[in-house]
């Protein structure tokens, strides 16, 4: 019993590590989506005279920047799924720092086991969203709250504020647009925050919930 148990604590840390390098991989990634789309945006945006000499004119150019903006929120959901991974893999990380710490207070494989799952399908996040209709400023301070609180918020906002970019660029070639740009873009920028925290919120929290495949070894009682 002994012997297994220290051979699945190996095994363990195995886990442990392949853990840590699929969390700095996460941030590569997210990185490379970034790299991507501020490369694309700015190829766009320095040679749009070409981009419409080349392709057929102000109609053209017009459906390239609403093809950038759809790029933008394709590069964000990618983001918000990358955030999801990261946080199972840093979950993953904190069940199993816990169980090295305790480990002696282990009898055997199954212990260990039922107090991993124990750990990793505890409801952590339990905060409720507020009614729009009965407490509007709540509710958007709890769906404004998340932009500045980490570097990764942070960097989403900045993402946000991009995708407005070639927006713009199509409310000023629109003849009933073009005299309020500025309000279009304030209120794309309201409601484009609201939708991507909403996913982004959504997709940590099944994060944060979820019994991750990672430490679940009977894979969904399959193998029985």
């Amino acid at each position: 019993m002994r012997d297994e148990k220290i051979l699945f604590l190996e095994h363990l840390r195995s886990v442990y590590d392949h853990c840590h390098d699929h969390l700095l991989e996460q941030g590569r990634k997210r990185d490379q989506g970034i790299t991507f789309y501020v490369v694309l945006l700015a190829f766009i945006l320095t040679n749009k005279d070409k981009v419409e000499q080349v392709f057929g004119g102000e109609s053209t150019f017009i459906f390239i920047n609403g093809g950038l903006v759809i790029i933008g929120w394709i590069v964000l959901c990618f983001l918000a799924d990358l955030r999801s991974w990261h946080t199972q893999y840093l979950g993953s990380i904190y069940t199993l720092n816990w169980i090295f710490a305790n480990e002696s207070k282990f009898d055997s494989v199954d212990d260990i086991k039922n107090q991993m799952k124990t750990i990793m399908t505890a409801t952590i996040n339990t905060q409720n969203v507020p009614s729009f209709s009965k407490h509007p400023i709540r509710w958007c301070r709890y769906w404004m709250s998340g932009l500045w609180k980490s570097t990764d918020d942070k960097v989403y906002t900045g993402m946000i504020v991009l995708t407005a970019t070639p927006l713009m660029g199509i409310l000023n070639r629109i003849e009933y647009t073009k005299n309020y740009v500025c309000q279009w873009f304030i209120l794309y920028l309201l409601v484009s925050i609201i939708i991507f925290e909403y996913y982004a919120k959504k997709k940590v929290a099944e994060g944060e919930k979820y019994n991750t495949w990672i430490l679940s070894f009977d894979y969904n009682s399959k193998l029985k």
